[in-house]
Parts: C-alpha cells; sequence; structure tokens
C-alpha cells in the first residue's frame, strides 16, 4: 500500500488531472477535487485541473470554493466563456452579484463577459443598464445564446417592437428552449396580441411542463380573459414546480381572490412571504385582500409599511394605507 501510495504521488500533473476527469465524469467529487488539487500541485499553471477542481466544488455543494476557484482561472483567462459564466451565476446564489456586475462589466471588454453582465443586471432590476450591455453584443459570437435575455432587457426597458424581434431571432436560434418562447409569450402579450402570446406559452409548456415563467404568464392571460379556473391550474402547477419561490405563490393568491376564495388567497399569500418575508407584491396584496375584503384595517396597515418600505413612491398605496389607518383607529 505504502508503495502504491509513493508511486501514485510521483504521477505527472496530466496524469493527475486525467484521473481527475474520470473521477468527475463518473460523479465522485471528492476524489475529482482532490486529484485536481495534486495536478495543481505538481504543475501550478495547469488551468484544466483548476477547471475540474472548479466543477467538482461546485456539484459537492461548495459554492464559495467553487467561486473562489473560477475567479482565480477568470484572472488568468479574461474572456473564458465558461468560467465568466460560472463566477456570474455562483455569486448571484451567493448574494455577491452587484460585486460581480461591477467585475464583469468592466475591463477587459469581451462579448460573453458583456453578455453575463447583461444577465446579472437584469437579475438586480437595473434594466436599462442590462439593454445597454446586452446590445453591445450583437454581431458577435456571443449573440444567439443571449438573445432570450436582451428580448427581456428591452421588454423590461419599455421596447416592445424591440423585444419581440429580438424574441423572434432568439426563438429562430433556440427553437427547443422554453426560456425563449416565454419571452416571445410575454412579448407579444405586451403588445395585445393575446392569440401569438398563448401560443408562444403553450409551445414552452410543449418543451417543458414545468416552465415556471411559461406557467405564470399563461396563468396572468387566462386571469385577464376572466378565465379563472383555467389560470388558478396553471399557478397551482407553477407552485408545484417551484414550492420556494414566491411569484406563484403570490399570483395563485391573485386568481383565488379572483375566484372568491378569500381564505385561499390570504394563505398563497402567506405562502409567498414565507418564501420571500419582503416580496412586494405580496406584501401589497396582502395588505388589500386584509383592508377591503377580510375587514381587518390595522393588519393591512402593517403590510403597507413594510410594502412601502420597498417601494416608497407608490401614491396609490400611500392613500390606501391612511384610509386603512382611519379605519384601524376609529375601532368596528
Amino acid at each position: 500500500a505504502a508503495l502504491g501510495e509513493a508511486v501514485r504521488s510521483r504521477a505527472p500533473a496530466p496524469a493527475r488531472l486525467a484521473e481527475a476527469r474520470r473521477a468527475l465524469a463518473r460523479g465522485d467529487y471528492a476524489a475529482a477535487a482532490e486529484a485536481a488539487r495534486a495536478a495543481r500541485g505538481l504543475d501550478p499553471a495547469l488551468a484544466g485541473a483548476l477547471r475540474v477542481e472548479a466543477r467538482a466544488r461546485r456539484e459537492m455543494g461548495d459554492l464559495s470554493g467553487s467561486l473562489a476557484l473560477w475567479t482565480q482561472l477568470l484572472s488568468g483567462r479574461p474572456a473564458d466563456a465558461e468560467a465568466v459564466w460560472a463566477v456570474a451565476v455562483l455569486s448571484d446564489r451567493l448574494g455577491r452579484a452587484e460585486a460581480a456586475l461591477e467585475t464583469l462589466s468592466g475591463p477587459p471588454e469581451s462579448p460573453a463577459r458583456s453578455g453575463t453582465a447583461g444577465w446579472l443586471a437584469l437579475r438586480l432590476g437595473q434594466y436599462g443598464r442590462a439593454r445597454d450591455l446586452l446590445e453591445t453584443i450583437r454581431g458577435t459570437a456571443e449573440e444567439e445564446r443571449f438573445l432570450a435575455f436582451l428580448a427581456r432587457a428591452r421588454l423590461l426597458a419599455g421596447d416592445r417592437d424591440g423585444a419581440a424581434d429580438a424574441a423572434r431571432r432568439a426563438v429562430a436560434a433556440a427553437p427547443d428552449d422554453p426560456a425563449a418562447w416565454t419571452v416571445a409569450g410575454d412579448a407579444d402579450r405586451s403588445r395585445g396580441l393575446a392569440a401569438a402570446a398563448a401560443g408562444a406559452y403553450r409551445t414552452a409548456l410543449s418543451l417543458d411542463a414545468n416552465h415556471v415563467p411559461a406557467l405564470l404568464g399563461l396563468g396572468d392571460l387566462l386571469l385577464s380573459q376572466g378565465r379563472v379556473d383555467e389560470a388558478v391550474e396553471r399557478f397551482e402547477a407553477a407552485t408545484r414546480a417551484r414550492p420556494g419561490a414566491p411569484e406563484p405563490w403570490n399570483d395563485l393568491g391573485v386568481a383565488l381572490r379572483a375566484r372568491g376564495e378569500l381564505e385561499g388567497a390570504r394563505a398563497a399569500y402567506a405562502r409567498a412571504l414565507e418564501a420571500d418575508p419582503e416580496f412586494a407584491p405580496a406584501l401589497k396584496n396582502l395588505a388589500i385582500l386584509y383592508e377591503k375584503y377580510l375587514g381587518r384595517p390595522g393588519d393591512a396597515v402593517a403590510l403597507y409599511d413594510r410594502y412601502l418600505a420597498r417601494r416608497p413612491g407608490d401614491e396609490e398605496v400611500l392613500r390606501w394605507r391612511k384610509a386603512a389607518r382611519r379605519r384601524a383607529e376609529a375601532g368596528p
């Protein structure tokens, strides 16, 4: 056994890297990380070993360790598309998206960095900045990869026609991508093309029956058409597909309130706030439910206050809060 270990420890870096890759391929992530780390010890410049260890640590759930390795790899290869995307995604999951956005949107510039920075800006709600970053990669080899994000950024920045154009190109480039069809549906719905939007959402769901954005988009469309029961079905499917996200529960609450199921709506909003205690739409909707439907103006005031802390410029909610406070102070 000692001889085996001694021989193994003297294996050249490429051999240890090959061992790491085999371990990664069979799902033995701990062994892959160990072999890749050993390869880097033998040859610190071996970028492939850094990449394998970063992938292995990500699969093991060591997101911080993986992010550190991808960042190290990116410092030596600033245009490495895989490393750029890994740094962005892991930073987003770890609550470090702001810092990653500043890093990736700065020099040195490359289409991979600009496109990924645009995606991060979308995640952070910086829609104008997202659009500007994503527009810079038009005509590059990275353009097709980011077309759906460009469509979303244009839509959220108010450019409906531009969003529809980018969405059409996204669908043409990736006809099997449900996200492309979903943003095409959103763009059509924003322009009042209900039938086209429904067709796009249904195509997305034919590709992935649990694609939550398509379920929510189709549910919203059905609800706007008064087809409440069908909308509830889509929103319930979305809550099953992503029970830890606030959006499906909030939308389900809206549909249940439209159907007159006030207690069901209250429970759905509560589930949304369990997922994210400061999710502004659910705070507002639950406050409305308490004030205008359930006769609980005092509870509504507390929720309006939490909502206004997130969105202080909402004049309509400010008026509702004043009315609810007067009713609460007046008593039964």
